[in-house]
């Protein structure tokens, strides 16, 4: 269902980083009387307090004022559990280990927990739109309408997707793939209609980025910037 409010703020990748996290839900102008927050996946793996970011998700999604999508890791997590292969590896348990899954587990110690959290993973969706936006994890096809897109793109894509033509006349704001294989420390805009957020959030040198729409201001714990001039982007925020 499409937000009704003035100001919407997308979180990408979190990876575990609930230190970061918590100071920006605070840096952030949200209120719920008129704002909406938008996740786009990765919440667990490599951070070392991934229980912490899936709960306040969860707390954020029950209010209403919030949508959570699923990422690549919770895929994998998901996987890990309930598949003996799948397109991406011969042995899933072993690959979402080597992919920051050691970290998420010693976060989430409860075994009756890990099973809670599968649970609201695989019941999110992977995308979201509204009239003037599309979120996804990853990206989208180049070429495939919306209602024709594989799921595994959506959580999956990379190269295909960043050098191609977005499919969509809509803004997509994606994350997955971390700006600094793009050419940027920053969140970035791409052929005007591709918006690319994961600055890194659980690796060493990267952090953690939050864009405001229609607005075009992206906060960090390092300081505010404007990625497009309100003007430019055309749309309200729903």
């Amino acid at each position: 269902m499409p937000f009704k409010t003035t100001r919407v703020f997308i979180f990408p990748d979190i990876h575990g980083n609930f230190q970061e996290f918590k100071e920006l839900l605070k840096i952030i102008p949200y209120s719920p009387k008129d704002s909406f927050i938008v996740f786009l996946g990765d919440y667990i793996d490599r951070g070392p307090e991934t229980k912490e970011v899936v709960d306040t998700v969860i707390k954020l999604v029950k209010t209403g004022q919030a949508v959570a999508l699923r990422g690549n890791h919770e895929q994998m997590m998901i996987d890990a559990y309930k598949k003996p292969y799948t397109h991406y590896s011969n042995f899933p348990l072993e690959t979402w280990l080597c992919n920051g899954g050691k970290a998420t587990l010693a976060s989430i110690k409860d075994r009756d927990i890990l099973e809670e959290y599968l649970k609201f993973f695989e019941k999110l969706p992977v995308i979201y739109e509204t009239k003037n936006y599309v979120f996804v994890h990853a990206g989208l096809r180049p070429g495939f309408p919306l209602h024709r897109q594989f799921e595994e793109d959506v959580l999956w894509i990379r190269e295909d997707w960043i050098k191609g033509e977005s499919p969509e006349d809509r803004i997509v704001v994606f994350g997955h793939t971390p700006t600094h294989y793009i050419g940027s420390e920053k969140a970035m805009l791409l052929n005007k209609n591709k918006i690319a957020l994961d600055t890194g959030s659980g690796n060493k040198k990267g952090h953690l980025s939050v864009l405001e729409v229609p607005a075009g201001v992206v906060y960090t714990t390092r300081g505010t910037y404007t990625l497009f001039a309100k003007e430019q982007d055309n749309s309200q925020a729903n």
